[in-house]
């Protein structure tokens, strides 16, 4: 148990946010879904011996180092936000990059995207890729998805194409970056007219509050039609050798010492995918999992003093018919496939169960 509590104080660091995480640890503790580990329970051991007693000096370390990472840091992103407006300067949101604005942004990219992993602990030879991907496969999944050394990685590669709601790729300087990887921008119906409606609901009682919870309701389901809707019109106009698109289908971050359940959403119109999975080895210090809020998150990768990654790009997977007719069927047998690949079990929790711990937990701290 002292073990246990001095893991949980590591993580949280007096954050509010964190202290969330640690009551869903303990409740996972107490009735757990699964035979795996909670999702957002660190996974952490705790140090002994000449690691304990070399601890101070490592801190000490990381604490002169700091300031020169974050000077990097805003460096890196600085040079990106410039290349990218400069690659994308005068052509149309919706105009894909290619030719030499594309191997501008691709070569900078390259070396930003890999600066910046340094900077987050990845050292050189602490990358390990196995396989490429197929010209054939229009979509790439990959897991677990764990934080955003994730996205660092995909940036440093070049591909494939990112997928996010275009009111986030309009905003300023994103919009470029977004351009840049050839990112999929999906419209999203207005929500004008919902909200009008909810703001003219009567005033009695909890009447407003339900409105608005309506509205956004309405709203996170017309969201996610549009993107299934995009994902679908991409399978169908895909042609071999042109670029992927990727998902996360797990649909929120966690440790990585198991694979969450699937949204069924990007299985949909049977194509076949090729899946990808990511190994952040680690038993004393989880710097690369976002389980609390974002700055505790960007600390803790600043701090780490070394994270060693290995990806696997596994062949190409074609469903079968009765998967091509089971947009479930065929997300869940990938998950197993993958999961299979890492040797990591399957949880019984998915991004739904978790945020609804994750709000029942609010309510208690």
């Amino acid at each position: 148990k002292a073990q246990r509590r001095e893991q949980r104080d590591h993580l949280t660091q007096s954050h509010s946010l964190a202290a969330l995480a640690v009551a869903m640890e303990t409740a996972a503790e107490r009735q757990p879904l699964s035979d795996a580990i909670h999702p957002y329970a660190s996974g952490e051991q705790p140090l002994t011996g000449v690691r304990k007693t070399l601890l101070p000096l490592l801190n000490v370390l990381m604490a002169l180092l700091f300031p020169l990472k974050v000077l990097l840091l805003l460096v890196c992103i600085i040079l990106s936000l410039l290349i990218c407006q400069l690659v994308t300067a005068g052509l149309s949101p919706t105009t894909k990059l290619t030719g030499f604005r594309r191997n501008i942004f691709t070569f900078t990219h390259k070396v930003i995207g890999r600066s910046a992993m340094v900077i987050f602990g990845v050292w050189p030879g602490l990358i390990t890729v196995h396989g490429k991907l197929d010209p054939e496969a229009p979509l790439t999944v990959f897991g677990p998805h764990v934080g955003m050394l994730d996205a660092f990685f995909w940036l440093q590669y070049c591909a494939p194409r990112p997928v996010l709601l275009e009111t986030y790729a309009k905003l300023p300087l994103l919009g470029s970056i977004v351009q840049s990887c050839n990112g999929l921008a999906v419209p999203v119906p207005s929500s004008v007219p919902m909200q009008k409606k909810a703001d003219a609901a009567p005033s009695a009682g909890n009447a407003p509050a339900a409105a608005t919870a309506d509205v956004k309701s309405a709203h996170a389901k017309a969201s996610t039609g549009a993107i299934r809707a995009a994902i679908l019109e991409h399978k169908r106009s895909f042609v071999t050798g042109d670029m992927p698109i990727m998902v996360l289908p797990e649909g929120i971050t966690h440790n990585g010492l198991s694979m969450l359940k699937f949204f069924s959403g990007s299985f949909e119109g049977g194509s076949p995918v090729q899946p990808v999975v990511f190994s952040y080895p680690f038993k004393y210090f989880n710097s690369h999992s976002f389980l609390t809020d974002l700055p505790t998150h960007m600390l803790k990768m600043m701090w780490s003093p070394y994270t060693s990654l290995t990806v696997t790009i596994l062949p190409i997977y074609r469903p079968s018919q009765e998967e091509k007719g089971d947009a479930a069927l065929f997300a869940e047998n990938v998950r197993r496939h993958m999961a299979a690949a890492l040797n990591v079990p399957l949880s019984s929790y998915g991004a739904k169960e978790l945020r609804a711990e994750w709000k029942a937990a609010r309510a208690t701290v």
